[in-house]
């Protein structure tokens, strides 16, 4: 293949049957993060269980899975080695906008709704969905077979105050964050 790639094929197929096989699981999980109001200016102790609860989930394919410190929110960081020697870096972040005014919503916004067949809880479209559409994803590949490229995740924790530390973690695990490409 091309350069620094090494081929993993997979069939879609197989990509098919394991995600209607999990797709209740995967969303249990996506409303199970959603659940927790990791509202990142209530401070650290509201969005640790957030964090802590994706690190679990990340831990079930990667023993490579730390926090990151710079003086601010805790970052989350996760290595997926992958069959090539590209490194792809995946930045979400598992913090949320305050729910005010609350008189707005139609249901409490973290205790997530299926409406419409769409779920509705604070954060599920910024950026809680995304976040663990990421994760199944991976969870897949590494289910049934293996991911072209390491993949290597950063998912912060104060994106929606101004992501205040993120230029302290950039430049403090600046080694574990560089890739060939970031999404």
């Amino acid at each position: 293949m091309g350069q620094g790639y090494d081929e993993v094929v997979i069939s879609t197929s197989a990509v098919d049957a394991y995600i209607e096989k999990n797709s209740k699981r995967f969303i249990d999980e996506l409303k199970e993060l959603c659940s927790f109001p990791s509202i990142s200016n209530h401070g650290r102790d509201a969005i640790q269980p957030a964090r802590d609860w994706l690190a679990t989930r990340l831990a079930k394919f990667t023993d490579r899975v730390e926090t990151l410190e710079a003086g601010g929110m805790p970052a989350l960081y996760a290595e997926v080695p992958g069959a090539g020697r590209r490194k792809l870096l995946l930045y979400q972040h598992y913090d949320v906008q305050p729910v005010d005014p609350i008189d707005l919503w139609q249901s409490p916004p973290f205790e997530p709704a299926e409406r419409d067949g769409r779920i509705v809880a604070r954060g599920v479209a910024d950026d809680k969905a995304d976040v663990m559409a990421r994760i199944h994803a991976v969870e897949t590949l590494k289910e049934l077979g293996d991911v072209p490229v390491t993949l290597r995740f950063l998912i912060e924790g104060e994106e929606e105050i101004g992501s205040k530390s993120f230029e302290k973690i950039a430049h403090a695990h600046a080694d574990k964050l560089r890739a060939d490409g970031c999404l």
